[in-house]
């Protein structure tokens, strides 16, 4: 009797051991892909913090080659005029310009992850904004044989700040007007769809492929980098133009069809 006590004693210590044992193994496997699920966000963060610093190098080695180019030519003539070279200025000029233009859209972008861009403290009539940033492109849009239409709903305003907002609207004109079609019309539409505003920038041209349309905001995305590189773009303005809409409580999307035509709406939340 004493023997069977103990040996039932013996079963249930391994049995209670292996429980724990078990148990153990479940909590370690559990806590390690907690662990791991906690770190994906950060190193999702890092890949894409490397991403973008390589590609921000890489845009910017071209015109910095450029540059360097031109002035090894300038040096090589000492005698020269500047009338004789000014070839080789203008190239210096406008690839300085373009560094200019990278440079400061990519100090928006870090001030956008390190949330320091203006507030949405001020209400401002966003129809008089679409306005008055739309006319201009009227003259862009006249020289490269293509006609601006503006319907634009009165009395709508948001919360937001000007400058950006005009930010916004002036990249999504530039790109419509950049790949319409000559001879076509690009249209700008505001209008109020409960309690949200819809602005809307619409062009016929070269469509944009349907695999394409979720990367369109990605930064440094294009569709055609040969094509886009030749009109300027670094693949930065679409990406800037979201989160503009983002940091103003709205959101951006793009619909490209042979149908329709492709068009480039942004949703944002009216004022009260």
């Amino acid at each position: 009797s004493l023997d069977n006590l103990n040996a039932s004693l013996l079963r249930f210590a391994m049995e209670l051991g292996g429980i724990f044992l078990l148990a153990g193994f479940l909590v370690f496997g559990l806590s390690f892909f907690l662990a791991r699920m906690s770190l994906r966000p950060v190193e999702h963060a890092f890949s894409e913090q490397q991403r973008f610093v390589q590609d921000a190098s890489h845009e910017l080695k071209t015109p910095l080659t450029v540059i360097l180019a031109n002035l090894s030519i300038l040096k090589s003539h000492p005698t020269a005029t500047i009338r004789e070279e000014a070839l080789w200025i203008q190239n210096t000029e406008t690839e300085a310009k373009r560094m200019q233009e990278l440079t400061e859209r990519l100090l928006f972008l870090a001030k956008a992850d390190a949330k320091k861009l203006p507030p949405r403290s001020e209400v401002l009539s966003l129809s008089t904004l679409v306005e008055s940033t739309a006319l201009p492109f009227t003259a862009l849009a006249f020289e490269r044989k293509l006609s601006l239409a503006l319907d634009i709903s009165p009395a709508l305003s948001v919360r937001g700040d000007a400058q950006t907002l005009a930010q916004l609207l002036a990249i999504l004109l530039d790109n419509a007007l950049k790949y319409a079609a000559p001879g076509t019309e690009v249209t700008v539409r505001l209008c109020r769809q409960k309690k949200h505003a819809l602005l809307s920038v619409h062009n016929n041209g070269e469509l944009i492929p349907a695999d394409a349309l979720p990367r369109l905001f990605d930064r440094f995305f294009r569709v055609d980098k040969s094509r886009a590189r030749a009109a300027g773009g670094y693949g930065l303005g679409l990406s800037i133009a979201k989160t503009i809409a983002n940091a103003h409580g709205g959101d951006i999307r793009a619909d490209s069809t042979a149908e329709h035509g492709t068009v480039f709406t942004v949703t944002l939340p009216l004022s009260e």
